[in-house]
């Protein structure tokens, strides 16, 4: 969690809060995203809660 919240630019509790409560607003939750889009990692949200390494191409 303190890896993921340095590379998205927040807060480790804020990054423990939305894990915990799924609550976060839209701003942050787009750091996430991009901060695991950046390091090739997808969210498989609808595949099974979770995040995987992208597949080399």
């Amino acid at each position: 969690m303190r890896d993921l919240a340095e590379k998205a630019g927040i807060a480790f509790t804020t990054v423990h809060r939305y894990e915990q409560t799924g609550i976060a607003t839209e701003t942050t939750k787009a750091k996430i995203v991009a901060a695991y889009t950046a390091h090739n990692v997808d969210i498989t949200n609808g595949e099974g809660t979770g995040a995987r390494l992208r597949k080399a191409k």
